[in-house]
Parts: C-alpha cells; structure tokens; sequence
C-alpha cells in the first residue's frame, strides 16, 4: 500500500531512511558556513594601494642610512615578519613628499595609521584625462612688438609634461634650431617597447613611464605600449601645445591648414608617462612628480585630474606645493566637464 511501509522493511532501514535528510542538510550547512569563512578570509586578505605620508623630519631620529630603508621599515613592522616588506612597495617618494605608496590590507591600515611619523594615509585613486586650450585663447602674437616674442618662446626652459607619454616622430618635436640640452637637466630617455635613447633629441630631451600604481589594480593588456611611447595620442597632443615647434601646412585631412604651433616652441621638453588605457593613478603621478623635481625641469604640465578634494587629501596639490618650493610652477587642467555645476578640477 502507498500509504503504509513495506512488511519488509526493518526498523534499522527505517532508521536510515529517517538519517539521511539529516545527515544531507548538516552537508549542505557544513558547505555554507565553509564557503562564508572562506569568503570573510578572502576580504581580510585583500590588498589595496595606499599613498603613505610622513613626517619630513621624521628620519632625523632614526638610525636608518636612507629613506628607502625607512620606508621600508614601516612595512616591515606592519605585515607578517615572514614577508619581504619590498614586494609590497611601489614608489619610495622623497621629493614630492616624504612617503610612500604601498599594497596593504585593511588590518594592516588600521596598524599603520597608529605608527609615529604617519600624517596621513590615502587610497590610491584613478583620474582621467583632460584638455586645454592653446596660445590663440590668451590673446597671444608672435609678432616681435609683443611680450611673446621677447620671452624668447620659452628658450631654455624644460617643460615636464605627465600624461599618455609621446610620439617622438611627430614633426612637432623636431630639434633642428633647437640650443643645447641644459648642463641642469638629470632626466634619462628610458628605454621600453617602440622606444629607445635615439628618440630623445634636443627638443625632447627626456622621457620615462611609471607603472606600478595602474597595473597592481588593471593587468597590462594591449595595444598599450610599455614604454614613454604615446598609444591614445592625449600626451603627445598635450605636449606638442605646451611647447611643439612650428608645424607648417598642419591640418585635419586637408581641412583648416596652418601653422602649428605651441605655447613655447623654444622650449625643451621632457615626457613622464603616468596615464595608461584604464586612467591615471595618484601613486604614478606623485612617483614621477618626485623624479621630475630631481630631474631639474622648470615646469609641470598636468592635463589630468577628476576629484575636488581638501588640500591636505590632494597629492597633487602636495606635489605641486614641493614643486613650488624647488621653484618650479606646476599647471593643471581646469577640466572639461562644463556646463555642469561646481566642475572644476585641481582647484589648487
């Protein structure tokens, strides 16, 4: 009958039968409380990019015999002593800021933030590209009469300009007529993919790329070039109007022909590649800001950017302010998200 048991069947079998829904739902507990432990061990482990501040004066206590070291030493007291603090270091700052970026996990944060000589700790953040205009939006004339012409068109001064990177070969960064490269200047032209030595010229004397902030977030993938080289076209873009040399008969297919020209042509220029194919990240920005100082350029170009934030959260702002102090004057796109309310970008 449907609705009995079976004469057959024994007590120990009913038994069983009564066992095993139990036994398969303590299984299915047992698999859930599993999986949720590993998932709360998988967010405890996760590593974020962090821009740590110090105290500039900080090091004078220590007995360390670099900053790096020093840098190093705040990493070392934070995660397991097993771990090689190096592997967690992206860029040891000492010129931009006293500092460092680094990848760490939320506990270990919490830590670090209670270490002396720690002012402050930041995420690393992405920001996006951006425009300007060109000489023609500030009046300028190149006639002889005119203050461009006796500034000399920015002779002898050397442009640093941190973007996309360059593409050499366009004409706009052709040296013939160019003066000597500056007995200041310290910067290299750094080798890579599509890029050698033999790029740089008396225009543009100096090139590098920074990368470790972008790819410890977004794989490298192509058609990026992992190299100063410029794959979108914004940095060489951005380059040549700050100080492009004149271009004659330039055009957009045949359309609009006329002279090229940039800001300031007599300029020299030197390329820090920061901005790859997912944006620009804060701890390469400030990583070839620190090296640009030391480098010995005049200016700093930055058409990028994206957050309004407090002076003392802006590592640009930080940046630029060490910048200043070394005498060189940083420039910074206003943005281009107008006519939307409050769109300004690097408000310092």
């Amino acid at each position: 009958s449907p609705n009995h048991a079976s004469p057959h069947i024994t007590n120990q079998q009913q038994q069983q039968q009564q066992q095993q829904p139990m036994e398969s739902k303590s299984k299915i507990q047992l698999f859930f409380l599993t999986l949720f432990l590993f998932t709360l061990t998988l967010h405890a482990e996760t590593l974020g990019t962090y821009i740590v501040q110090l105290h500039p004066h900080g090091i004078t206590s220590t007995s360390f015999t670099s900053r790096l070291k020093w840098h190093l030493s705040f990493i070392q007291q934070t995660i397991s002593s097993d771990e090689d603090p190096s592997l967690r270091l992206l860029y040891s700052y000492r010129s931009a800021m006293d500092g460092f970026a680094a990848q760490l996990t939320e506990s270990e944060l919490e830590y670090l933030k209670n270490l002396p000589d720690v002012i402050s700790i930041r995420p690393d953040r992405k920001l996006q590209l951006q425009t300007t205009y060109s000489y023609k939006f500030l009046g300028l004339n190149p006639a002889r009469e005119n203050g461009w012409y006796q500034s000399g068109f920015g002779r002898r001064t050397i442009i640093g300009v941190l973007d996309t990177g360059v593409w050499p070969e366009s004409p706009s960064f052709n040296d013939q007529g160019m003066p000597p490269i500056p007995q200041k200047w310290k910067g290299i032209c750094q080798a890579g993919k599509a890029f050698n030595s033999t790029n740089c010229n008396r225009k543009l004397i100096g090139a590098r790329y920074f990368t470790k902030g972008h790819f410890s977030v977004s794989p490298f993938r192509d058609p990026e070039y992992l190299s100063p080289r410029d794959s979108s076209g914004h940095g060489t873009h951005t380059a040549s109007t700050a100080g492009g040399v004149p271009v004659p008969l330039a055009s957009v297919f045949g359309y609009a022909s006329g002279v090229a020209r940039g800001m300031a042509p007599g300029a020299h220029i030197a390329v820090y590649k920061v901005c790859w194919f997912n944006g620009c990240y804060n701890s390469d920005i400030m990583a070839a800001m620190d090296v640009a100082i030391r480098d010995g350029v005049d200016i700093l170009s930055l058409s990028l950017g994206g957050y309004s934030l407090p002076l003392y959260d802006d590592s640009i702002a930080i940046g630029s302010y060490r910048a200043m102090e070394n005498g060189i004057s940083v420039i910074c796109a206003a943005g281009n998200t107008s006519p939307m309310e409050k769109p300004v970008a690097n408000k310092a």
